[in-house]
């Protein structure tokens, strides 16, 4: 962990290059998340367009939520199955990895004994078995929508990004879903460093080319960047890294407002930019 960093900070990450795509429109992709972690708080913020193949993309989906208490989860890849009326699907369940990510959140409370790195740790766990059950499902009644969603996404069918905090330390882990041509797994990716710069997932080229200014467009960005007042520099680069990328992505796989949190270390969080229709937890400890 990088020197200067709080004593008892836990983070577990994984950046993943993503981008799904199914033969079905039941299943939802395409995202862009950015966050980082500082000394104080974690900040994250992302785009919310869902991808489909027979319809017009989505511009209302939640990919980022405050979900209880000290609890905030984020998600990308395919992110969800639900079945059309009227058509000749069936598979009839539907389900959302938000929706499961709250479920799960509620049981757990203020957080285990042990502290936020276990707590964590146990509701990504528990989250990442029921998405496998999911998608083994789905696979069992087409497996080649799940086969198209793996190849799209390179093994990867969702990723789930959980954050908790609990006796002023902050706890990150990640789950993935993925899929090997024969099985359903879960797993827990390595991880790589997102104090000293922010990270991405999903749509990674143009946030990388904006953090690490490896354009004459990036480095011009970088000196007419302006903070806004009230929020951090994190929260302000993490917002604008998903505008960017919004606005210079050429597939129009990402889109729509910008939803963007920062969760303190003493629990409380406060929404720089949030959909209506996105959960908003509890926003003091």
């Amino acid at each position: 962990m990088q020197k200067g960093m709080k004593r008892g900070v836990a983070v577990l990450f994984w950046a993943v290059c993503l981008c799904c795509y199914t033969a079905h429109a039941q299943i939802e992709s395409g995202t862009v998340i950015v966050f980082q972690l500082t000394q104080h708080e974690f900040v994250i913020a992302a785009d919310s367009r869902a991808v489909f193949s027979n319809k017009p993309p989505e511009d209302t989906h939640c990919k980022i939520a405050a979900l209880d208490r000290q609890f905030v989860f984020g998600v990308d890849g395919a992110a969800g199955y639900c079945y059309t009326p009227g058509s000749d699907d069936v598979f009839r369940p539907c389900w959302n990895a938000m929706e499961e990510a709250k479920r799960i959140a509620k049981t757990y409370g203020s957080g285990l004994a042990n502290g936020p790195e276990t707590t964590v740790k146990a509701i990504a766990n528990r989250w990442a078995v029921r998405l496998q059950s999911n998608w083994t499902k789905l696979y069992a009644a087409y497996p080649d929508r799940v086969i198209t969603a793996a190849t799209k996404g390179k093994g990867v069918l969702t990723n789930g990004f959980f954050v908790f905090t609990q006796n002023q330390r902050i706890a990150f882990t990640i789950r993935s879903v993925t899929f090997d041509g024969h099985k359903i797994r879960t797993s827990t990716p390595p991880l790589p460093d997102c104090i000293t710069q922010p990270c991405a997932s999903g749509k990674i080229d143009i946030p990388m080319e904006f953090i690490k200014l490896t354009s004459r467009r990036a480095r011009l960005e970088k000196q007419r960047f302006i903070v806004p007042k009230s929020v951090s520099f994190e929260m302000a680069h993490a917002i604008r890294l998903v505008e960017l990328t919004i606005a210079n992505d050429k597939t129009h796989e990402v889109g729509g407002p910008v939803d963007g949190l920062e969760l303190l270390e003493n629990g409380s969080i406060r929404w720089f930019r949030r959909k209506d229709n996105c959960p908003a937890g509890e926003t003091k400890p």
